[in-house]
């Protein structure tokens, strides 16, 4: 697995060395590095633990929320984009190219497209606020655009791509 030979105990940038010896407040912590790392070393946790932990949440709830209707919902989502941030806060340079933010944004963007749960009440089914889509969309068009010119800026595309015609 990926994160025993990268932020493992042994791994090329152990974990632990960001969480151990740190003594300030958990809200401190989470302000200038929002992890549920820091959550799991105040309830016992090893910080190797921790990160299995997260891993593995974030596994049984993407899995919940691909397989199980009920589980489309934004507080799940929710709790994958905070899992995964988590693991992007330490990753360190391991997780800052930019298909890490891209997943970012795109897991923020799916809490606010997907329905709430406890305002299905308020709102009905089929609403959806415009304003989210159009978020969506850009970002869509940003990720179609990027790869365009990443791949022009190769030398990489086709015959007749590079050229543009």
């Amino acid at each position: 697995m990926l994160e025993y030979g990268l932020f493992g105990d042994g791994g090329v940038a152990p974990v632990r060395l960001q969480v151990d010896g740190v003594q300030s407040p958990l809200l401190e912590q989470l302000q200038a590095s929002p992890s549920l790392l820091w959550v799991g070393s105040t309830l016992g946790l090893s910080p190797q633990q921790a990160l299995e932990i997260i891993c593995l949440l974030g596994v049984l709830l993407s899995l919940e929320a691909a397989l199980l209707g009920a589980f489309r919902d934004s507080l799940v989502y929710l709790g994958l984009w905070a899992l995964y941030l988590s693991l992007y806060t330490v990753g360190g340079d391991f997780l800052r190219s930019e298909w890490d933010s891209l997943l970012l944004e795109a897991g923020f963007l799916a809490i606010l497209v997907a329905p709430c749960g406890l305002l299905r009440r308020i709102f009905p089914a089929g609403y959806h606020d415009p304003l989210t889509f159009w978020l969506t969309r850009w970002l869509l068009f940003r990720l179609v655009l990027c790869t365009g010119l990443s791949k022009l800026a190769s030398g990489d595309a086709r015959p007749g791509v590079g050229d543009l015609t």
